[in-house]
C-alpha cells in the first residue's frame, strides 16, 4: 500500500478498544464494517437453531474479522467478543467505498490481504 493511500486509510478509520468479554456484534447483526485485529484475541461463536452456542474460532492480531459480510453485504454469521484486551482497526462502509473510488490499486491489495487470511 503507498503512502498516500496509507495516511487516507488511517485518516478514515476507527480504532475501537474492548475489554475482555465485551461484544464487538452478535450473529445476525447488520454487517456495517470489517475490522483488523491490533492487539488482543477475539473469541468467534455460532449459535444454533436450539440457541446453543459454541466457539468455532479464535482471532489474533493482523487477522482481519467481518470481512465477507461487510464486503457482500448481510448479515453476520457468527458473534464477536473479545477473549482479552483488544484493540482493532475500523474499516467503515463508507471508508472501502472511498478507497475502491480514490486507490482502486490499494482496494485490491486490501481484498488480496482478507482472501490470504481465509
Amino acid at each position: 500500500v503507498d503512502e498516500s493511500a496509507w495516511q487516507m486509510i488511517c485518516a478514515k478509520s476507527e480504532v475501537v478498544g474492548l475489554e475482555k468479554g465485551q461484544i464487538l456484534f452478535c450473529q445476525n447483526d447488520p454487517a456495517d464494517a470489517m475490522y483488523v485485529v491490533l492487539s488482543g484475541q477475539l473469541e468467534v461463536s455460532m449459535t444454533d437453531e436450539n440457541g446453543r452456542q459454541a466457539v468455532v474460532s479464535t482471532v489474533g492480531p493482523f487477522m482481519p474479522v467481518g470481512e465477507i459480510q461487510a464486503l457482500s453485504g448481510g448479515r453476520r454469521t457468527a458473534g464477536i467478543s473479545a477473549n482479552s484486551p483488544t484493540r482493532l482497526l475500523k474499516f467503515s462502509h463508507a471508508l472501502m467505498d472511498c478507497i475502491a473510488s480514490d486507490a482502486p490499486d490499494t482496494f485490491q491489495k486490501i481484498l488480496n490481504i482478507f482472501k490470504f487470511n481465509e
